[in-house]
């Protein structure tokens, strides 16, 4: 890992779309033990579309795979792509899949122990993916495959219909007290 990537958040007012934050949801159940399905998700941060799929472990081939599913349905470039620091995403071949696949890609990634730095992501894991898949173990092809149709049907309904409000100001009134305003809701579409 010979370049250094720089660690950072997105800006919450960003609106040029194509910045994605990225992240991978366990689907372990109580127990971390074996091989298990994850979801991997990619949210842009100005629209709020979002990319997920169901990927049976995270080796660095299921990873890279899961990103090419993705980025064959996105409707716009990719400019930056923003996961935590998670070796899943930070090792070698997945770095190399990047340089290959979007040589002017920006990658960054979060700062350690700050989960706020993926915000619009950690959201939606718990809004998209832990609503309606809940917080129980999958591991089998048969589970992988019905995520899969289920992440497909998600993927319209959110992108699509699901309103979203995106924060338009922020206005400190007092150092305590912040005013937020926000756009119409509409989709991400």
């Amino acid at each position: 890992l010979r370049k250094r990537y720089p660690m950072s958040k997105i800006a919450w007012d960003i609106a040029e779309v194509g910045h994605f934050e990225v992240d991978l949801v366990h689907h372990c159940g109580e127990v971390a033990n074996g091989e298990y399905i994850h979801t991997l998700q990619m949210l842009d941060v100005a629209t709020g579309w979002s990319e997920i799929t169901a990927i049976f472990g995270r080796s660095y081939r299921v990873v890279a795979d899961g990103f090419d599913h993705l980025l064959t349905r996105l409707p716009f470039p990719v400019i930056e792509v923003h996961p935590d620091n998670g070796v899943e995403f930070f090792n070698r071949v997945v770095l190399q899949y990047w340089e290959k696949r979007l040589p002017d890609l920006k990658l960054s990634r979060s700062r350690p122990y700050q989960k706020n730095d993926n915000r619009f992501v950690e959201e939606n894991n718990s809004s998209l993916i832990r609503a309606y898949v809940g917080h129980g173990r999958f591991d089998t092809e048969a589970q992988l495959k019905i995520l899969r149709q289920l992440y497909d049907k998600l993927w319209l309904f959110h992108n699509f219909f699901q309103p979203v409000m995106r924060l338009q100001q922020k206005e400190y009134v007092t150092p305590q007290q912040v005013r937020r305003r926000f756009d119409l809701a509409r989709p991400p579409f």
